[in-house]
């Protein structure tokens, strides 16, 4: 039986088989396998790191995102609004800041939201030299930032994870035209983004509507998985329901939390640390249980 002209030829077909799988899949794009992240903006110390990252651990189904501020006119040391002076970290402390932990992803958030933004690439190489060897992510708070920009740094930094923040203004102006959308977000992933993350806030304690929120989404959906997809605005220990609608649909979004980590809700103060536990402890336990197998309606 094994050695005959049938036996032979099933092996020969088989060994055929087994290597143009292993060819087909040799040439087959690297799947991005990224953990979803739930992140804090405005950590100033790494004291308040140190703490923070003990309710995560390595390998771990999320990692907390260490988030500190930058902008185009902190960046040229252009005066700034009255007050905001301890959420915008100059490079002695970012350099402390971003130490490379697995359980951590540290991330530089890039502000430019005027009408007509400034920002260059030298711009964002400076701001990534600036964070240090640490740094791990760069969020352009740019409205609809150029492409180009996208394309720079990733050629730049090809390790560095960018995440596209999709302020309201930005849905205010293409709001009639989603093609416009596609074409931007079609291009963000094409130049190499991670990650796109949705402002939810309108600011003065306002939220874009959960249905605007839920098709903007929706959209962005097409070009980026559930692990590629980010929200922020308006979350906090006491405001996770925000998420309900959206993790039901989408169980590994990432999110950030910055101004409800204060009492007073104002980037004037520090983040307090009992807040930003509160609010992870929560997020983790909302996180684990969107991956909850559902039972099912009798």
């Amino acid at each position: 039986m094994y050695g005959s002209p049938l036996f032979l030829v099933k092996v020969i077909v088989g060994i055929y088989r087994h290597v143009l799988v292993v060819s087909l899949v040799d040439r087959l794009p690297e799947t991005e396998m990224k953990v979803p992240y739930i992140g804090v903006t405005d950590f100033t110390t790494i004291g308040q790191v140190s703490t923070a990252k003990k309710l995560f651990r390595p390998q771990g189904p999320r990692r907390l995102q260490v988030g500190a501020m930058m902008s185009y006119k902190t960046l040229h040391a252009l005066p700034t609004k009255l007050g905001w002076e301890s959420v915008w970290l100059n490079e002695e402390q970012l350099n402390k800041l971003f130490v490379r932990d697995a359980r951590v992803f540290n991330v530089l958030r890039y502000r430019d939201i005027t009408t007509y933004p400034k920002t260059t690439k030298e711009d964002l190489f400076e701001a990534v030299r600036r964070a240090g060897p640490g740094i791990d992510g760069i969020v352009l708070d740019i409205v609809l930032p150029d492409a180009r920009l996208v394309d720079a740094v990733k050629n730049k930094f090809p390790d560095l994870e960018i995440i596209i923040q999709v302020q309201p203004l930005a849905l205010e102006r293409i709001k009639r035209d989603q093609a416009v959308m596609r074409r931007y977000l079609a291009t963000y992933k094409e130049r190499g983004a991670q990650y796109v993350m949705l402002g939810m806030s309108l600011g003065k304690g306002k939220q874009l509507p959960m249905s605007a929120i839920l098709n903007s989404l929706l959209l962005c959906h097409e070009y980026f998985d559930d692990t590629s997809l980010a929200v922020t605005g308006g979350l906090g220990p006491y405001s996770l329901q925000l998420l309900d609608s959206i993790i039901r649909r989408y169980p590994h979004i990432s999110w950030d939390a910055q101004e409800q980590l204060r009492e007073s809700g104002s980037p004037h103060d520090q983040i307090e640390m009992r807040r930003v536990m509160m609010y992870l402890d929560h997020s983790l336990r909302k996180a684990k249980k969107a991956l909850a197998p559902r039972c099912c309606p009798p």
